[in-house]
């Protein structure tokens, strides 16, 4: 094996290695990622056979021309104006061509100046820690590649070209090497400032990056919530201080709408600021708290933050917070990393929100109700208090109506008067609406409101895990002699449940363990960890 095909072939594995995060963390799409893992293979056989000829000077300078239109061209339609992803794609192309290019001394190093930006990028786009793999892999290559450069370089100069002499024993070179960086890294972890966020945000959700919220904005849809119910994607954590009960109903208020508008819901724009009880303490609620929990809200898009419906203090980093009127807390802006609060909560459920003012009020509002939806709401509810109207109510739209995700051929005209007479199954959305609508015609006020339900138990540290598929909608509805009540139309089949059962469910638990550890004493490690050590 001659000098050059051992630098080629070290070189080529290095590249191969270097981009593969960047399609996990959203930052570029396979495609491109793959026709560059291609051409790399590619240029790895063509290296193992060690021909004696590359591509030319002019041939890589006649491609980089030829390239230009094409940059241009995917940075206004192909990426959508994303630089990012317009450079990364052009630093790709850069790396192939030059591998190919490669004939003399000084060419390996324009290389691997490129495959470092690439490397780089991929470090600066994620915060996962399978990211710790990559960069051990990365760096076990990098000092196996300087290694063997050095080595060969120094027989080179003593006009040595033999392949047999170029063996040489690295494994334990390379183990006290990266022992040594672990020893350096670890003080150097507990001195410096770390993020939790990527440098560079990608569309991705595989690799810690920000995930889509679904019915906690301005205006939700009747499906918006469906959509993401198949997502394991984790949403919150929270540890309750003093032992949690694994087997309560968990409710995390995230947002509340009045107003129906035919196939989704506004909120209401009438918000208020929060004002401080006591140093960084905001409160919701009269009563004392009972016990205490931490929350870890990840980034969802939304400035909504979700809260035990138990609440009645609130401790966040914010520093001002608003409430609406149906009780739901938002931040003010959209966090773009992990969100750290503590919350007070009471014995039972506390809904706040304003007392209803009239037949003018939201919660009354009578957009979407039609003269079929006021019959049958009458027929069902009946005589009675207006709990007991209410409790008929949800108990006939959770016996006579069943729970599906599938919509396929459905008309959106009138989804409501659909769901209630002619199909008579949807998803939790269907069922809220339906209940607030028919509360309403009724004269009984009643929102709309969306946020978490449940969340699986962690045994190894005993905390609950709230993921995308937890989100789900319900009723609040105004009775006079009990104030704000919570109702849930939707049938047990469809509220979601814990699936982390069996051995699939602990091996999930206890990698949802590392990752929690992971982003509380590694990413999220600061400046009062630092001074507490």
């Amino acid at each position: 094996m001659s000098f050059g095909r051992q630098k080629r072939l070290l070189l080529g594995w290095l590249a191969l290695l270097a981009p593969l995060p960047l399609p996990l963390n959203g930052v570029v799409s396979w495609p491109p990622v793959a026709l560059y893992l291609i051409g790399v293979g590619l240029f790895l056989r063509r290296a193992n056979l060690d021909p004696p000829r590359w591509l030319p000077l002019w041939g890589m300078n006649v491609l980089g021309v030829a390239y230009l239109p094409l940059f241009l061209l995917d940075l206004l339609v192909l990426s959508a104006g994303r630089l990012v992803a317009a450079v990364l794609h052009l630093c790709l192309f850069a790396v192939l061509v030059k591998l190919f290019s490669l004939s003399r001394e000084r060419d390996k190093w324009q290389a691997s100046i490129g495959i470092f930006f690439l490397f780089l990028a991929a470090m600066g786009t994620s915060v996962h820690p399978t990211i710790v793999l990559y960069l051990i892999a990365f760096l076990s290559l990098v000092l196996l590649l300087f290694t063997r450069f050095a080595f060969l370089h120094v027989l080179a100069s003593f006009g040595r070209d033999d392949p047999t002499l170029a063996r040489i024993p690295l494994r334990g070179f390379l183990a006290l090497a990266m022992g040594a960086s672990v020893l350096l890294a670890v003080p150097l972890f507990l001195l410096l400032p770390r993020v939790r966020s990527p440098f560079i945000l990608g569309g991705g959700t595989g690799m810690g990056t920000v995930i889509e919220a679904a019915g906690f904005t301005d205006e939700v849809t009747l499906d918006s919530i469906g959509l993401i119910r198949e997502s394991r994607e984790v949403a919150m954590r929270m540890i309750e201080e003093g032992g949690a009960d694994p087997d309560r109903e968990m409710r995390f208020k995230a947002a509340t709408y009045e107003v129906y508008q035919g196939r989704s819901w506004r909120r209401s724009p009438q918000r208020s600021q929060l004002r401080r009880s006591q140093g960084v303490r905001f409160r919701v609620g009269g009563e004392r708290p009972a016990g205490w929990a931490k929350i870890w809200l990840q980034p969802l898009r939304s400035e909504s933050l979700p809260l035990p419906v138990e609440t009645v203090v609130i401790e966040p980093l914010a520093t001002s917070l608003t409430i609406d009127q149906g009780g739901a807390v938002s931040l003010g802006f959209s966090p773009l990393e992990v969100t750290e609060y503590r919350v007070g909560l009471a014995s039972r459920p506390l809904l706040t929100g304003s007392v209803p003012s009239g037949p003018n009020d939201g919660a009354l509002d009578s957009s979407g109700i039609t003269p079929r939806i006021t019959e049958l709401a009458a027929r069902v509810m009946g005589e009675g208090s207006a709990a007991e109207r209410a409790q008929r109510l949800e108990r006939y739209l959770m016996d006579s109506y069943g729970y599906t995700l599938d919509f396929q051929g459905r008309s959106d005209d009138n989804p409501i008067e659909d769901f209630l007479f002619r199909y008579k199954s949807g998803q939790c959305e269907y069922f809220a609406s339906s209940m607030v609508l028919m509360l309403r015609s009724q004269g009984i006020p009643a929102r709309l409101v969306t946020g978490f339900l449940d969340g699986e138990f962690n045994p190894f540290e005993g905390y609950f895990v709230v993921r995308d598929s937890n989100a789900h909608a319900w009723v609040e509805a105004y009775l006079p002699d009990q104030g704000w009540r919570i109702f849930d139309p939707t049938p047990p089949a469809g509220r979601p449940s814990d699936s982390g059962t069996g051995l699939t469910g602990f091996l999930r638990q206890g990698w949802d363990f590392l990752v929690f550890r992971w982003d509380r004493y590694v990413l999220t490690f600061g400046l009062y960890d630092q001074l507490r050590i």
